[in-house]
This record gives C-alpha cells, sequence and structure tokens, in this order.
C-alpha cells in the first residue's frame, strides 16, 4: 500500500492519544491537467473543479457563502475521530503539513465524490457537507497518465473511511 508517509509522520504530535490517521490528501481547486511528464509533473489547463457542471449543478462557486473557499488547497487529513485541514508546507515539493486551519469533527461529515480523468492527470473530485450547513468541492490527484499506478492508496483510503456516508456521484 502505497502511503503519504511523509505527511502521515509530521501529524502524529498532533493526535490525540488512540487516534488514528486513516488517509491524508492534498486538495487543489485544479482537474485534469492538459500534459504530464514521465516523472508525473504536470502542466494546467485551467479546469477546475468549481468549474465542473456537477459544481454549476449545485451552486457551488466562489460567491457561494457555504463553500470553504478557504480550505480548497488544503493538506486533508481524515482521522478516526476528526478532519484536520493544513496549510501546505511552501517550502516543500510534496506536500507536507504547516499551519492548522481548521479542525472538524468526523461526526455527520458527509461525502459524494467523482473521478475526472484528463489528458495528463486523473482527479478525485471531493463534496464534503459539514454539519454546520457548510461545505466543500475540491479535488485530489489520483495518478498521471503515463504512470501505470495510482499516485498514491490515500484517496481510496478517504472515501473508504466515510463508508455508507459517501456516495459515488453519476456526472455522466
Amino acid at each position: 500500500m502505497r502511503l503519504n508517509e511523509r505527511a502521515r509522520d509530521k501529524l502524529t504530535d498532533q493526535l490525540d492519544p488512540g487516534e488514528q490517521i486513516v488517509a491524508t490528501v492534498a486538495l487543489s481547486n485544479q482537474i485534469g491537467t492538459g500534459s504530464a511528464s514521465s516523472d508525473g509533473s504536470a502542466r494546467s489547463s485551467g479546469r477546475t473543479a468549481l468549474g465542473t457542471p456537477y459544481a454549476r449543478s449545485l451552486g457551488i462557486d466562489l460567491t457561494d457563502r457555504r463553500h470553504r473557499s478557504d480550505l480548497m488547497g488544503a493538506l486533508c487529513t481524515l482521522t478516526d475521530r476528526r478532519m484536520l485541514f493544513h496549510k501546505p508546507n511552501p517550502w516543500r515539493v510534496r506536500p507536507t503539513p504547516a499551519k492548522l486551519l481548521a479542525d472538524i469533527p468526523l461526526d455527520g461529515v458527509t461525502l459524494h465524490y467523482f473521478d475526472v480523468g484528463g489528458l495528463g492527470l486523473s482527479n478525485r473530485v471531493f463534496h464534503l457537507d459539514f454539519p454546520d450547513g457548510t461545505r466543500l468541492l475540491s479535488a485530489t490527484i489520483l495518478k498521471a497518465s503515463l504512470r501505470k499506478q495510482n499516485y498514491n492508496d490515500e484517496p481510496d483510503l478517504f472515501v473508504q473511511a466515510f463508508g455508507d456516508r459517501a456516495t459515488l456521484v453519476d456526472v455522466d
């Protein structure tokens, strides 16, 4: 199993006794980039999670007061109890957690998700509904099309952790 060990290791001191990390994903608004090189680096084509027909059909955009735009580029760590959103460390090529942006209890959070393929990257779009009525629409990388494997297993672990509170959205 391929995990984001670098980010997980940085978070161990922020966990409560007995609390376990389930998944950690780097969130982004960018999806389905136009091209990628063999090392997995990508060049953006400007497509965004907020520009998908799904987001438009629900009225989710930057003017939506319920949308947590402040968390769109965060590193999201899901534990067995809560969701931790961190600003990514700007001095690292691979995302590691820096300043804590939000600590949200996991109870009552629901997930809708779908995958978006592009010429260069495949992404998983997450739509999280929080108990306070706010929501977040963002994406994480699944794989570069030139790679044979997924980038890591964290997006799948993220979805699995929600169990029956996760819904695969048919966007076709």
